[in-house]
């Protein structure tokens, strides 16, 4: 996906064709990662059986935890933030206050929460196991 630069009353807007649906959308685009890089180090043939991955959570040989996030980067002369979509490991009392929060309007009083981000961006230099804060926003 290679987005469109249109500007509009002096605020920049991105145009994008997803890769998901096909369809073309105005917005700031995203990138998001499936799973934690460290999902992908398990043989896929043992994945199922070791793993517990989920939208927000992924939890696996019942010892690495971890949660999904957003890293959400201002670009300057738009309105919203170019967001990544990133893994964070956690320790197992952190992510157990983490999934419990999931069901919370409010939930930002919780964190924040250390963790190694556990994901790769592209165009960027190496970022596996950088040293992270998870902040919890509300819903």
């Amino acid at each position: 996906m290679l987005p469109a630069i249109v500007s509009r009353n002096s605020e920049t807007m991105f145009r994008f064709k997803c890769t998901c649906c096909d369809e073309w959308h105005e917005g700031m685009p995203g990138y998001s990662a499936d799973a934690p890089l460290y999902f992908y180090s398990i043989p896929a043939d043992e994945r199922e059986r070791r793993c517990a991955l989920d939208a927000d959570t992924c939890i696996v040989d019942d010892e690495h935890y971890f949660a999904r996030g957003c890293l959400e980067i201002p670009v300057h002369g738009a309105s919203e933030p170019f967001i990544w979509g990133v893994w964070v490991s956690l320790s197992q009392s952190s992510f157990a206050t983490f999934k419990s929060s999931l069901d919370l309007a409010t939930r930002a009083h919780l964190g924040s929460f250390f963790g190694w981000l556990s994901a790769e961006l592209p165009l960027y230099p190496r970022t596996e196991n950088l040293r992270t804060r998870l902040h919890l926003g509300s819903a």
